[in-house]
């Protein structure tokens, strides 16, 4: 569970969202781009998972030409991103030529893993042998629905949900696992696999009556969620 405290209009809100975490982050400075206070939310998303560096605009060219003519928007989300990729990619959606949003993939190829197959991607990348500059819009996997947040990052609608099932069983079986075994880093990692697939964010928003409380009234709602989960793990 992840809190977002928000001094607002409401005193006291609460939205509960679900889906499945993108294993990554918005690159930051396309993310300053995106110029949100709250979140964005989209519809019928292109997601594309490239497992390497996109180095030169030329490599997703065909990609953003295509995405142009058809008013596609697309996530691409891969191991790293180039400053002159992330500039081309920040004006363009600033103009409005393209909508392609780069999320910068976390280290963790489980993670990855589960991402794909929670959605039946088809990766692209060195190891799979499909370089990005053969991809087409045609061949990329279609998500119902994206929202991004300032607290969860990208947030998709459900996927194969038999799936995620069976590999939160064998997540949640090897957290219970590393506790015992006092694994904390192995913990930290599975608990961040079982995050993105399960997602449930709850936003909380104080109002501006709070002033200077509203820092300590997010560390306490943190502190009691965390012993809240740790609980009902077991």
């Amino acid at each position: 569970v992840t809190f977002e405290v928000h001094p607002g209009k409401f005193l006291y809100k609460i939205t509960n969202e679900d889906g499945i975490g993108i294993p990554g982050r918005i690159e930051q400075r396309f993310f300053e781009v995106l110029q949100f206070t709250n979140y964005i939310e989209l519809s019928d998303i292109g997601l594309l998972v490239y497992d390497g560096i996109i180095e030169n605009v030329s490599e997703i060219y065909r990609l953003c030409d295509e995405a142009s003519k058809n008013r596609k928007t697309l996530v691409i989300a891969a191991s790293a991103f180039s400053n002159d990729v992330i500039s081309t990619l920040s004006v363009n959606w600033q103009n409005n030529v393209t909508r392609i949003i780069p999320v910068v993939l976390c280290d963790d190829p489980h993670a990855i893993d589960d991402l794909i197959l929670a959605y039946e991607l088809v990766p692209y990348g060195q190891k799979t042998g499909r370089p990005i500059k053969s991809v087409t819009l045609s061949e990329i996997k279609n998500v119902q629905s994206l929202k991004i947040t300032p607290a969860m990052g990208v947030l998709l609608s459900t996927g194969k949900k038999e799936v995620i099932v069976a590999r939160l069983k064998g997540i949640r079986s090897d957290i219970s696992h590393a506790l015992i075994k006092r694994q904390m880093a192995v913990y930290d990692m599975l608990r961040e696999r079982e995050k993105n697939l399960s997602v449930n964010a709850y936003y909380v928003y104080l109002g501006s009556e709070f002033g200077q409380a509203v820092h300590a009234t997010k560390d306490k709602l943190e502190l009691g969620c965390r012993a809240f989960g740790e609980v009902c793990n077991f």
